[in-house]
């Protein structure tokens, strides 16, 4: 169980954020404007750790609008340019969680989003799913309480400093083996940083062990020529 274990977390740490049924459906908190912008064109967030400059991660950002209303898609790459995991949130609903999917391989896994807070404006909230694992009779569970801090900073970029708010991110992973009936839980916190007008620009473990940083944001056409190299 412990691969099994260290893969949901691996995922979890790539994952980026998530609620509460009773947030208001509407969001008019200034705190909106620490979000991703929304751009007629996809682009991606290269991030890179401090700590091991050989491990990155990729977020790309994809808006568009459906009759449900308009969306952000965020998906997650590994530092082999593999797609690992995504989130597609409805933004006039206070960037919601509408689904959530995990990708092993050429198979996409399909979570069931009980709890769907991405980012809380205000207080905290939670983000839950449940998703089966690619052995039949294994599951796991993510619940991740979100809080926004009182905490402000700022994040150099481009020579100017940017104003930026905290998130901490309480992870709780559940594997459970159905067949065998037993479980493997582990825990971990995450700071987010958002920087107002960027989105996130930093995420590091509470313990030290990882801080990823925002190095470069690339275009759609960048983006295209680096993973084809």
């Amino acid at each position: 169980m412990s691969s099994i274990n260290n893969s949901l977390f691996y995922i979890t740490l790539l994952s980026f954020l998530l609620v509460s049924c009773s947030q208001k459906s509407d969001s008019n908190s200034p705190f909106e404007e620490f979000m991703y912008s929304k751009m007629e064109s996809p682009y991606v967030y290269v991030f890179q750790d401090s700590l091991n400059p050989f491990f990155e991660r990729f977020e790309r950002i994809v808006t568009y609008n459906d009759p449900l209303g308009d969306h952000m898609l965020i998906e997650f790459y590994n530092a082999d340019f593999v797609l690992v995991e995504s989130f597609d949130l409805l933004q006039d609903k206070q960037y919601q969680v509408l689904s959530h999917y995990l990708y092993v391989g050429s198979q996409q896994i399909v979570a069931e989003v009980r709890d769907s807070t991405y980012i809380p404006w205000e207080g905290s909230g939670v983000f839950a799913s449940s998703f089966p694992g690619t052995v039949d009779s294994i599951m796991f569970i993510i619940r991740n309480k979100r809080s926004l801090t009182d905490k402000r900073g700022t994040f150099e970029w481009k020579g100017e400093e940017i104003e930026t708010i905290q998130i901490t991110d309480s992870v709780y992973t559940l594997a459970i083996d159905l067949k065998n009936q037993r479980e493997k839980p582990a825990n971990g916190v995450l700071i987010h940083e958002y920087a107002k007008g960027m989105g996130k620009v930093r995420i590091r473990t509470k313990d030290g062990t990882s801080n990823l940083v925002l190095k470069a944001i690339l275009t759609e056409a960048e983006w295209k020529t680096l993973i084809t190299k």
